[in-house]
Protein backbone atom coordinates (compact mmCIF):
# COMPACT_ATOMS: atom_id res chain seq x y z
CA UNK A 1 0.00 0.00 0.00
CA UNK A 2 2.65 2.25 0.61
CA UNK A 3 4.29 1.94 -2.81
CA UNK A 4 0.73 3.23 -3.85
CA UNK A 5 0.54 5.92 -1.71
CA UNK A 6 4.30 7.13 -2.74
CA UNK A 7 3.90 6.45 -6.98
CA UNK A 8 0.68 8.81 -6.76
CA UNK A 9 2.32 11.27 -4.41
CA UNK A 10 5.55 11.23 -6.64
CA UNK A 11 2.96 11.08 -9.60
CA UNK A 12 1.56 14.77 -8.04
CA UNK A 13 4.27 16.36 -7.04
CA UNK A 14 5.66 15.48 -10.91
CA UNK A 15 2.69 17.02 -12.15
CA UNK A 16 2.45 20.28 -10.47
CA UNK A 17 6.27 21.15 -11.00
CA UNK A 18 5.43 21.05 -15.06
CA UNK A 19 2.56 22.73 -14.47
CA UNK A 20 4.68 25.67 -12.99
CA UNK A 21 6.98 26.05 -15.47
CA UNK A 22 5.31 28.55 -17.74
CA UNK A 23 8.60 30.98 -18.63
CA UNK A 24 8.75 29.62 -22.43
CA UNK A 25 5.04 29.44 -22.72
CA UNK A 26 5.13 33.26 -21.29
CA UNK A 27 7.76 33.94 -23.77
CA UNK A 28 5.81 32.60 -26.74
CA UNK A 29 2.81 34.33 -26.22
CA UNK A 30 4.54 38.14 -25.50
CA UNK A 31 5.98 37.00 -29.23
CA UNK A 32 3.25 36.39 -31.14
CA UNK A 33 1.65 39.30 -29.28
CA UNK A 34 4.77 41.43 -30.85
CA UNK A 35 4.13 39.67 -33.68
CA UNK A 36 0.51 40.44 -34.46
CA UNK A 37 1.38 44.60 -32.90
CA UNK A 38 3.83 44.77 -35.60
CA UNK A 39 2.19 43.15 -38.25
CA UNK A 40 -0.92 45.99 -37.87
CA UNK A 41 -1.63 48.55 -40.66
CA UNK A 42 -3.21 51.81 -40.20
CA UNK A 43 -6.79 52.11 -42.36
CA UNK A 44 -7.79 55.97 -42.62
CA UNK A 45 -11.13 56.67 -41.46
CA UNK A 46 -13.76 58.28 -43.44
CA UNK A 47 -17.53 58.56 -44.32
CA UNK A 48 -19.54 56.20 -46.12
CA UNK A 49 -23.23 54.89 -46.91
CA UNK A 50 -23.91 51.70 -45.09
CA UNK A 51 -27.36 49.60 -45.87
CA UNK A 52 -29.42 48.51 -48.44
CA UNK A 53 -29.06 51.31 -51.28
CA UNK A 54 -31.42 49.11 -54.11
CA UNK A 55 -33.99 51.82 -53.59
CA UNK A 56 -32.10 55.05 -55.31
CA UNK A 57 -30.95 52.83 -58.29
CA UNK A 58 -32.44 50.68 -61.06
CA UNK A 59 -36.01 49.36 -60.19
CA UNK A 60 -36.26 50.84 -57.10
CA UNK A 61 -36.22 47.34 -55.34
CA UNK A 62 -34.60 46.59 -52.50
CA UNK A 63 -31.89 43.92 -52.37
CA UNK A 64 -32.52 41.95 -49.47
CA UNK A 65 -35.83 41.25 -48.21
CA UNK A 66 -34.14 41.75 -44.21
CA UNK A 67 -34.54 44.62 -41.83
CA UNK A 68 -31.13 44.34 -40.56
CA UNK A 69 -29.75 46.13 -43.49
CA UNK A 70 -32.06 49.46 -43.62
CA UNK A 71 -32.60 52.10 -43.28
CA UNK A 72 -29.51 53.41 -45.92
CA UNK A 73 -27.30 55.35 -43.18
CA UNK A 74 -24.49 57.04 -43.53
CA UNK A 75 -21.33 55.60 -41.13
CA UNK A 76 -18.13 57.70 -39.84
CA UNK A 77 -15.26 55.82 -38.69
CA UNK A 78 -12.10 57.01 -37.06
CA UNK A 79 -8.58 55.52 -38.37
CA UNK A 80 -7.96 52.26 -36.93
CA UNK A 81 -5.29 49.90 -37.23
CA UNK A 82 -5.81 45.81 -38.47
CA UNK A 83 -3.73 42.99 -39.20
Amino acid sequence: MNKYRALITLSLIGTILVGCDNSKNDTNKQQLANDIVNSMVTVKGGRFQMGDFGPLVGEKLPFSPGLDNKPLHWVELSDFKIT
